[in-house]
């Protein structure tokens, strides 16, 4: 490793693989609780100060002190609405505030996945072979109204507007569902590249603008050609998760590591919506060393990151995501040969390294090395 501490207070620090810098008043925390059951979980739904988990195991909410479990059984996934948490299990719609969870709608199908579109107060879920809409009604009840017949599960889900939808489906499929002027909903595959294995078409509504993603990395759907393009400057790597719109209209989305060998950091980085598009920028995350595998990415309101792996939950304060340096161009001010000695007393001896990041780590050719000090 290598570190310098630049004029803003912040820690640079030169890793084998990338350049990270860490914002010294930040608060990062790394939960490992044997009682979280983080391996089989399905879904993390995060709230200002706290997370819920959807796992095989039961319905979990994680505080800064302690872990709950508040319901057993097989639970798919779990986000907020309003001030309620909405969780779907096999067969019904479960919603909890506080300490108490109640059963709020029963079916025979299996409700697997939940969205809440920005737009809108419903809730978009995904059933074996259909896209529903759930509204709550005055009363502690829900109803459920089916969109549209689907050729596969959709896990994915971003509406467009009132009369178009995208979903990507468990088979790897990119569904574009359009309301037609009888009312019903003409569903059709749309091209994207690298999609057609499992779980690998996920969507996003980012601003005004959808997304859509697969192994190949993140596309932009253009507004005139209708067609997606690849987003400027985000890696095309195998992308794992994407989480919910945030407070701010961002999207969080995980991407595997582009190394074969060695330490395999995760890509974590965050899509903004702008006047000429949708920004990627590279974040970096402390601690996802100790999390294990990473599965899932959410932002509470509070603007804190969260990212549930298969070891840890890990939490990145907002202070610190707001966190932005300028990287310097690399340079050599003093040239030493190799071998050279630094005359003693000395005062100082910098080395500034600067980057975005080392993908193409089997293309640095050099390295650096201090003895005696």
């Amino acid at each position: 490793f290598n570190l310098s501490l630049d004029e803003h207070g912040a820690l640079w620090c030169a890793t084998p693989t990338h350049v990270t810098t860490f914002n010294p008043n930040s608060d990062s925390k790394l939960w490992r609780d044997e009682t979280m059951p983080l391996a089989s979980a399905n879904s993390i739904a995060a709230t200002q100060g706290s997370v819920w988990l959807a796992t095989s195991e039961g319905l979990f909410k994680v505080e800064e002190s302690r872990v709950r479990r508040l319901a057993l059984g097989y639970y798919h996934d779990v986000l907020e609405f309003g001030e309620t948490i909405v969780a779907t299990a096999p067969g019904t719609i479960d919603t909890t505030r506080g300490e108490e969870t109640a059963t709020v709608y029963k079916c025979k199908d299996d409700i697997v996945h939940l969205w809440r579109p920005a737009d809108s107060n419903a809730l978009i879920l995904s059933q074996p072979m259909s896209l529903c809409e759930a509204v709550k009604k005055f009363t502690a009840e829900w109803s459920v109204t089916k969109i549209a017949s689907l050729p596969d599960l959709a896990v994915s889900c971003a509406r467009e507007n009132q009369d178009s939808i995208w979903a990507g489906t468990e088979s790897g499929r990119l569904l574009h569902l359009q309301r037609t002027p009888a009312g019903s909903w003409k569903v059709q595959d749309e091209p994207l590249p690298g999609i057609g294995t499992q779980h690998s078409a996920l969507v996003a509504h980012v601003g005004g603008f959808n997304t859509a993603f697969s192994v190949a990395g993140g596309f932009v759907l253009d507004g005139v050609t209708r067609r997606f393009t690849p987003i400027p400057g985000m890696p095309g790597l195998p992308v794992r998760a994407v989480s919910r719109t945030d407070a701010k209209g961002q999207v969080w989305v995980l991407q595997r590591s582009a190394f074969t060998d060695g330490q395999r950091p995760t890509v974590v980085g965050v899509l903004t919506p702008s006047a000429s598009g949708v920004v990627w920028k590279l974040v970096d995350v402390i601690g996802t060393a100790q999390t294990g595998e990473i599965r899932f990415i959410e932002a509470d309101s509070a603007g804190n990151l969260w990212l549930a792996g298969t070891k840890a939950l890990l939490r990145m304060s907002s202070r610190l995501n707001g966190a932005s340096y300028a990287l310097r161009e690399p340079r050599i001010e003093a040239p030493i040969e190799s071998g050279a000695e630094i005359p003693f007393g000395h005062p100082s001896l910098n080395f500034r390294f600067s980057s975005g990041e080392f993908l193409q780590r089997d293309n640095i050719k050099f390295q650096t090395r201090l003895v005696g000090l």
